[in-house]
C-alpha cells in the first residue's frame, strides 16, 4: 500500500520471469506481483488504472494482440483508465544499428550492446550485456526479444474494438511516442 495525492493505492504487476518479479518484489514493498502472460492475464481484482508504457504491446503478435486488448478492458472497472504507449512504427524501426550503453562506476561495470534486425513484420532485438563489479565474476548474458512492428491507428483499432474509448494524449517516455488515454466505459 502506498500514498498518492488521491489517497491510497496499491501497486501489482506481473511478468512470465519470476526472476524479474522478485527483483520487483524487493523494490516495491507492499505491491502485488504474479505470473502473467500479457495475452491472457486478469489481476485478482478489477483495477482503477492500467500501465502498458514502453511498448508493451508490441510483445504480442497481431494474433494475440486483440486477447491482450480485451484483458486490458477486463482488469479495468468501469471507468478506470489505461495508458497506452505504443512501440516503434514499421517504416521507423532502423535496422542493423547497434547500440550501445555503458555504466563506468567503482562498483559496477556494465556493457550493453544492442543488435537489432527485421524478420517481417517483427524487430528481433539481440541484448549482449557484460557485467562485473567487486566481488562479482565477471558475467555475459545474452537476450532477444521480438516486438511486433505495426502502425499506431492498428493499436488503436484493437483497443476501441475491445471496448475501450480514447480519450486524449500525453507526451510518452519516448521521443515522438505519445500515451494513449483509454477509458472503460461505465
Amino acid at each position: 500500500m502506498a500514498g498518492g495525492p488521491g489517497g491510497d493505492f496499491t501497486l501489482s504487476g506481473f511478468d512470465l520471469d519470476e526472476a524479474s518479479l522478485r527483483r520487483a518484489r524487493g523494490r516495491v514493498p507492499g505491491g502485488h506481483f504474479f505470473v502473467g502472460d500479457l495475452a491472457d492475464w486478469a489481476p485478482p481484482a478489477q483495477v482503477d488504472a492500467v500501465l502498458a508504457l514502453f511498448g508493451a504491446l508490441a510483445y504480442l503478435s497481431d494474433a494475440s494482440l486483440p486477447g491482450g486488448a480485451r484483458c486490458i478492458h477486463d482488469a479495468l472497472r468501469p471507468g478506470g483508465l489505461a495508458l497506452v504507449e505504443p512501440w516503434v512504427r514499421p517504416g521507423e524501426f532502423t535496422a542493423h544499428r547497434p547500440q550501445q550503453v555503458v555504466v563506468d562506476s567503482p562498483w559496477l561495470k556494465l556493457c550493453r550492446q544492442v543488435l537489432p534486425r527485421k524478420e517481417g513484420d517483427q524487430a528481433v532485438l539481440e541484448f549482449h550485456h557484460l557485467v562485473c563489479g567487486p566481488g562479482l565474476p565477471p558475467r555475459q548474458v545474452v537476450t532477444k526479444e521480438r516486438l511486433t512492428l505495426r502502425e499506431d491507428e492498428a493499436l488503436e483499432r484493437v483497443l476501441n474494438d475491445a471496448g475501450l474509448r480514447l480519450e486524449g494524449r500525453i507526451e510518452g517516455t519516448m521521443p515522438d511516442r505519445q500515451i494513449g488515454i483509454w477509458r472503460r466505459p461505465g
